[in-house]
């Protein structure tokens, strides 16, 4: 199961579902994930069946992205993502929010969830690279940190509060002489050093 936190945190992962039993299309999707994620991972669902019912449910779509250093108050978020797909209210659309991305990522073919309807992982659409997907969606979300995982922060972060933000405060204290180690590798056979 997928760690939740609560909607008072506005720098976690994202998921957000659309039921509003209509078809949008992807590029619509991904253009709304462009404009508000800096990565984001999309995915639409047919076919789902509620195993407490067995009732098939209609079309829906699953968003997950990057909330972080956004100023936007959640609520405003909300409105401005129904007023995006050209809906009157926020019926219809249900936003959880993940302790980690990676629960986030999981969660669009139902990975960690078996009584759910599973999806193909070649459905998902992402801005992430092979490699970064691969590392993010392989992840054990028991235990999220691992060396692969910290580099990336590092690689993808221009500042070191940058990977703070992406690895939370309890993991960068943790991993803090590690992360100087990559972090400063990296920086010193960066070329931007060097300008």
């Amino acid at each position: 199961m997928s760690s939740k936190k609560p909607l008072t945190c506005q720098s976690t992962k994202v998921d957000i579902v659309i039921r509003k039993n209509i078809e949008i299309p992807l590029s619509k999707i991904k253009a709304y994930c462009v404009e508000n994620f800096e990565r984001y991972a999309f995915i639409e669902h047919k076919g789902d069946i509620k195993p407490e019912t067995g009732e098939v449910e209609g079309t829906h779509y699953h968003i997950c992205g990057d909330m972080f250093g956004s100023k936007i108050p959640f609520s405003t978020r909300l409105n401005n993502l129904a007023k995006f797909f050209g809906f009157a209210d926020l019926n219809g659309i249900q936003i959880d929010q993940y302790r980690t991305f990676e629960g986030a990522l999981q969660y669009l073919t139902h990975k960690n969830a078996p009584e759910k309807t599973p999806h193909k992982i070649e459905e998902i659409v992402t801005n992430l690279s092979e490699a970064d997907f691969k590392i993010f969606y392989e992840a054990d979300i028991g235990s999220v940190i691992t060396f692969d995982l910290l580099y990336v922060a590092c690689v993808n972060a221009t500042n070191i509060v940058e990977v703070i933000k992406e690895l939370g405060i309890g993991n960068y204290r943790v991993w803090r002489s590690v992360i100087w180690d990559i972090w400063n590798t990296l920086k010193e056979s960066s070329d931007y050093i060097k300008a």
